[in-house]
């Protein structure tokens, strides 16, 4: 299947190689029906006419060899996102069509070496070339999909691999865990009785914290497991992805959760709910971590002479996103200058002449 995928992608969006015959068509519609079951060829027809000569991989980022590389270790789902995301970015001009056709004769070439090499080969010869390269599981001849060992052996080595074992041994425990020991995302792959299984999620979250985001209903609503991948993010500046594409949305209103969250992550501020900005701890947290974080605090909190004032002695750039009332405040203004003072920038107009402030600014030098 992944195959006719990519035939689609390089018939529909080379200058040359549209589908010319029903046979071409009916590839395409097939491509699609997976991700799109109600897809007709029709349908097809109009958005390629309306696409023109548009190609869409830049030659300058994408080479024959890298663009093979990039996908191999890819779930099929991955890899059809990736063709619909350069969809979504087609450029104006054209682009080489021979860089387009080399592409598309390495991964034809590929697929047909891996299928060769690994044709009426012995259960050991198997197991021999999937310690090699696990994703190899792809071409192991269909019945050997359903061995334990050689399951076992592809997923040890990459666990992305599950995504090509037979469906009876994605809700196999052992083979799951295995999967996501070697690589959390694994769980993308998983049976959706294992996505809901407390002990897989959870070490597929301690892998890849992104694999939160393939955990059941259920398990996004775990507090505990919820916090483990946010608090991962949160150490990337990632926090609000979590909040907004991982975890259940209750988390974003349990000042506790959001407190250590903000404590690694000050960003996180914007993506929780209005009460927790709000909250004079919550946001004083959050501005300890990340200057700039000021901006997603209540109003309410950016015009309260006192607290503002304890945010300028944290971080004097704070001062950028006090209300305008409080930019034309002496004593805020000069803890501010006694930061930095380039931070005078931010003041009102009206007290950038203070002879005060001119004196503080002059004296910090």
């Amino acid at each position: 299947m992944i195959l006719e995928r990519i035939k689609l992608f390089f018939f529909t969006r080379t200058i040359r190689k549209r589908p010319t015959s029903d046979e071409e068509w009916e590839i395409c519609r097939k491509a699609y029906s997976e991700h799109y079951p109600d897809i007709e060829i029709d349908l097809l027809k109009e958005i390629d006419s309306s696409l023109g000569s548009k190609t869409l991989i830049n030659n300058e980022i994408f080479s024959p060899i890298a663009w093979f590389y990039n996908i191999r270790d890819m779930t099929k789902n991955e890899k059809v996102d990736l063709i619909e995301d350069h969809l979504s970015n087609l450029v104006d001009e054209d682009e080489d069509e021979k860089q387009m056709n080399e592409a598309y004769d390495l991964l034809v070439k590929t697929r047909k070496e891996k299928i060769l090499k690994y044709k009426d080969l012995s259960k050991k010869e198997t197991l021999l070339g999937l310690l090699e390269d696990g994703m190899d599981l792809e071409y192991v001849d269909p019945h050997l999909k359903k061995d334990l060992d050689i399951v076992m052996t592809a997923v040890m080595q990459n666990g992305i691999a599950l995504d090509d074992a037979d469906e009876s041994l994605k809700s196999n425990k052992d083979i799951v865990m295995a999967a996501v020991k070697q690589n959390g995302e694994a769980l993308s792959c998983a049976d959706d009785s294992l996505k809901d299984d407390r002990e897989i999620v959870i070490e597929a979250v301690n892998k890849n914290c992104s694999a939160m985001q393939y955990a059941s209903d259920t398990l996004k609503k775990d507090r505990e497991i919820a916090l483990i991948a946010t608090l991962m993010f949160a150490k990337s500046g990632e926090a609000c992805y979590s909040f907004n594409e991982c975890i259940d949305k209750k988390f974003k209103s349990d000042r506790a959760f959001v407190l250590e969250v903000v404590s690694i992550d000050g960003g996180a501020l914007c993506c929780v709910d209005e009460h927790l900005r709000k909250d004079e701890e919550v946001v004083l947290t959050a501005v300890r971590n990340n200057d700039h974080s000021f901006i997603d605090a209540h109003i309410s909190l950016q015009a309260d002479r006192e607290f503002v004032l304890k945010v300028v002695k944290e971080d004097g750039s704070a001062i950028m996103f006090a209300s305008d009332e409080l930019k034309k405040d002496k004593e805020i203004i000069l803890i501010a200058i006694e930061k930095y003072s380039h931070f005078i920038t931010y003041a009102d107009e009206s007290m950038k002449s203070d002879e005060d402030i001119l004196r503080a600014i002059e004296l910090k030098g």
